[in-house]
Formats: structure tokens, C-alpha cells, sequence
């Protein structure tokens, strides 16, 4: 997502339109279009445990185990991928009432080993919680369930 919101930066929009166009809020738009995140990003970059290649490292040193393509390969492996997770989120909306989580409630429901991955799992999958939510179909979610 952020290789996509440099590109959408570069031909002048907004970080406001960025953020709409890609599912975010905009300051987190903003945060990646800082100089501070670049400089985060550059200090903190890491080493794939399964190619070699670069990691981003977005908070800490070396936090990202995998860099991207690996980890997508990753998730693959291991059952999460795109339509698993638009089967769960569905199948979490009939049997909580058509109510859709926030990813923090979600996270309660989750256990390692469970029906559901974790949150963060769905974020990798497809870049944010809203565009796992719109993928199934949701347009709005409440934060709580009833």
C-alpha cells in the first residue's frame, strides 16, 4: 500500500484522496508520506528470514520477519489467504446478528489455532481492516458487537 501511495502522492492527490482511494485514514497517509517515515523505514529495515532481501522494519529494528512477497507467500501457505478471509468475516456476520467487528473485537475472538486469523493477519492480506471489510461485501461496521 505504500509503494501505491507514493505513486498517488507523485501525480499530486492529496493525502485526504489517497487515504479515500486506498481505505485509510489520512493520517496514516500522511505518516507514510513523511520524511521521518522514510528515514524510520531506511534505519530500521531488516533482513527476510526465507530470501534474504530487505524488510521494511516500520517500527522497530528488524520487526518485519519476512519483506513482502514472502510474507504473501506465507499467509498462502498457511491458509490465509484472500477468500478464506472474506468466508470468515461472513460467517462472523450470521453468527454475530449481521453485526461486523472492529479489528480489536475481532482480535477477543481469535485465538491462535482458531476459526478466525488475527487481525493483523487480515491487514497483511489486504492492506487494512476496511478493505478486508469491503471485500466481503461490508460497507460499515459497528465497534462493538451486541
Amino acid at each position: 500500500m505504500l509503494p501505491e501511495a507514493r505513486r498517488l502522492s507523485a501525480q499530486g492527490l492529496a493525502p485526504r484522496e489517497i487515504a479515500e482511494r486506498l481505505g485509510l485514514v489520512p493520517t496514516t497517509v500522511s505518516g507514510w508520506l513523511s520524511a521521518a517515515h522514510a528515514a524510520r523505514l531506511l534505519r530500521n529495515g531488516g533482513v527476510c528470514r526465507d530470501c534474504g532481501g530487505p524488510t521494511k522494519g516500520a517500527s522497530l529494528p528488524a520487526r518485519a520477519l519476512r519483506c513482502d512477497a514472502c510474507q504473501r507467500k506465507w499467509q498462502t501457505l498457511n491458509g490465509w489467504n484472500r477468500e478464506r478471509v472474506i468466508a470468515v468475516v461472513r460467517r462472523w456476520a450470521l453468527e454475530h446478528e449481521g453485526v461486523y467487528p472492529s479489528a480489536s473485537v475481532w482480535n477477543s475472538s481469535s485465538a491462535p489455532g482458531g476459526d478466525y486469523p488475527r487481525a493483523v493477519t487480515v491487514q497483511r492480506v489486504f492492506g487494512s481492516w476496511a478493505a478486508a471489510l469491503r471485500a466481503a461485501g461490508v460497507e460499515q461496521y459497528e465497534a462493538q458487537v451486541r
